[in-house]
């Protein structure tokens, strides 16, 4: 366990020393929140750092000192990135999702720095102008690399990158603030089950845990079902099986009738003596130009049926003289 400071030091922190875990995975056991902070800041730092050195390149472009640089730049960033947005995917509490609504917007205007960089931008429209030497795997990754950066406002002029780039941070903002709440939302939901029978047929690990989630939240039901995956797959997977037995399940059938109950009463119209669907043929015949095929409907004889309702013959196209049906 590293110092438990607000702020450690770059060599105390986790996310900056030499990962000797197996597989070379983060090791989650040491990391704490206010790690991210300053691994961030010494990511960025030295990113920047090194996409610096290879615009400033003197030497003529090669595949090595641009792209192959490009390659190896940015260690640093993608393990502290990849540590914070795996945790936060599936392990988040308030710190962390405090720490990603500022770093969001700063990885944006970091990677449009990055792409818009008019310097390294030339190297690569260099590089891709006199493709000598390279080979097949070596040239299309050149061509990914060029078009990410002119799809990220690269060729563009002074103003537009600027305006492009304001656009990039406020949708960072916006994403992150929209993800954050659909994370709370779904926190939040849960269904209580409030009697007893209602779990009745469960196995006894559903059971279990949906007792459990009723207690975390203080509910006096004997369960409840929340969005989580270990509780409410179980419980639609089981409440599948009763259904196609013909059993019925009692929390599932009122949570349907909740749910239709907030949704406004549909009005069909019937229309008396015709049918609802048109039936077409599957098969398929030769259109029209010599080759081609398209489905045809089957051709329907003229016939005059009577309405159900009323017995009385209905009118169309295929019997004139048929009694409309008036209902």
């Amino acid at each position: 366990m590293t110092d438990a400071s607000p702020s450690p030091a770059p060599g105390d922190n986790p996310l900056l020393a030499d990962w000797t875990t197996p597989f070379r995975a983060p090791p989650f056991g040491a990391i704490r929140p206010e790690h991210f902070a300053p691994a961030f800041d010494t990511a960025l730092a030295r990113h920047r750092a090194e996409v610096a050195a290879i615009a400033a390149e003197a030497a003529t472009p090669t595949f090595a000192n641009t792209i192959g640089a490009l390659e190896r730049s940015g260690r640093a960033l993608s393990r502290v990135s990849a540590a914070f947005f795996a945790l936060v995917a599936a392990h988040s509490n308030d710190a962390l999702l405090g720490i990603e609504r500022d770093i969001v917007p700063r990885l944006a205007a970091h990677w449009d720095a990055i792409y818009m960089n008019q310097a390294l931008f030339r190297r690569i429209e260099a590089l891709r102008r006199d493709q000598g030497g390279l080979d097949a795997e070596e040239a299309r990754v050149l061509d990914r690399y060029f078009v990410t950066f002119r799809r990220a406002g690269a060729g563009l002029d002074a103003a537009a990158r600027g305006r492009l780039a304001e656009i990039g941070e406020r949708l960072a903002v916006l994403g992150t603030q929209f993800s954050q709440r659909v994370l709370a939302d779904e926190q939040g939901y849960v269904l209580p089950l409030n009697a007893g029978d209602e779990l009745a047929g469960l196995p006894a690990h559903v059971v279990e845990a949906a007792r459990s989630a009723a207690q975390e939240r203080g509910l006096p039901s004997p369960g409840a079902v929340t969005l989580a995956r270990s509780s409410v797959e179980p419980f639609l997977q089981f409440s599948q099986r009763r259904d196609l037995r013909g059993e019925g399940f009692p929390g599932l059938d009122r949570a349907r009738r909740r749910r239709r109950g907030r949704q406004p009463a549909g009005h069909r119209r019937r229309w008396c003596g015709f049918a609802a669907r048109r039936r077409g043929s599957s098969a398929i015949r030769p259109g029209r130009i010599t080759g081609s095929t398209m489905p045809w409907p089957r051709p329907r004889r003229p016939r005059a049926a009577s309405c159900r309702k009323s017995g009385r013959r209905r009118a169309g196209a295929h019997s004139p003289t048929a009694t409309p049906c008036r209902r």
